[in-house]
């Protein structure tokens, strides 16, 4: 361990070897999936997001940020480094905080929901990216992430089953894929000090997917906060002027429900062993 830190001291060095004025180096207060993730703090107080990853995930990650970006979806700048054998994706921290940490701390509904209005612009606009045209990666599709995260973070036996449920999940026209962020949740959304949608981080998410799926995952983290997922569809539809597969949604829902439980039961089992 490094003295001046809680930070092993091989991530130390690896985060040192970019910012080598890095003053603070400390976790996210809000964890996300279990990768090795740090916040850095430079000597000018600029804060950057380091994520330790497979080469193969940060490749992914990076390339399909650069679409996302190119295509006015509200990311950061992702860039990518490699310390010794330690790949590692970077970016300046966006201003703001997670909308889990906003609404705990009591923002208000009309505002998590001109959040929400912002946030189904950026949807729409994943909906209208060529998926022909996307770089070939290892984890392209949002089956082949399920089971590359819950491999390294729940439980590689239940893996494959997890990731062939997403699979049929995704089942559906050609012409309802298109690369979207499969985990919008709070967590994963910045807000501004003032309430503002920012943007959306954790670029793990990001793969092909059919539409419904992916809007179905944010319906029903919508639907956890305490609001009508019903909501979100007619505000979908009112600007996308396009339609849902409502009860394909419902689906989706519920079954992302069970897989949440599911996933936890695996953890737990792992743990116990």
């Amino acid at each position: 361990m490094n003295k001046n830190s809680n930070v092993p001291t091989y991530y130390f060095q690896a985060i040192r070897s970019i910012i080598p004025y890095a003053m603070k180096i400390e976790r996210p207060r809000v964890p996300g999936n279990g990768h090795c993730t740090f916040i850095v703090q430079d000597n000018e107080n600029n804060k950057y997001m380091f994520k330790f990853n497979d080469f193969d995930m940060v490749f992914k990650n990076i390339q399909f940020n650069k679409v996302l970006r190119k295509n006015g979806i509200s990311v950061p700048n992702l860039e990518q480094h490699v310390y010794k054998a330690a790949w590692m994706e970077t970016y300046q921290m966006i201003r703001g905080r997670t909308l889990y940490e906003s609404v705990k701390d009591g923002l208000p509904s009309n505002i998590v929901r001109n959040v929400y209005h912002d946030i189904i612009e950026d949807f729409i606009k994943m909906s209208q990216i060529d998926v022909r045209e996307l770089p070939k990666t290892e984890f392209a599709e949002i089956h082949q992430v399920t089971q590359h995260d819950v491999a390294m973070n729940t439980s590689k036996l239940a893996a494959p089953l997890f990731a062939g449920a997403v699979r049929v999940m995704n089942h559906g026209k050609k012409d309802g894929l298109g690369l979207y962020h499969c985990g919008i949740t709070p967590k994963n959304i910045i807000v501004t000090p003032d309430g503002k949608y920012a943007g959306l981080i954790d670029m793990d998410d990001v793969a092909i997917s059919n539409k419904n799926y992916a809007f179905g995952v944010m319906a029903t983290q919508y639907e956890r906060l305490g609001y009508n997922p019903n909501e979100l569809i007619d505000m979908y539809e009112s600007i996308s002027g396009e339609g849902l597969d409502h009860k394909h949604l419902e689906r989706i829902g519920k079954i992302n429900e069970f897989g949440r439980w599911a996933v936890w039961k695996a953890g737990l089992r792992q743990n116990q062993k």
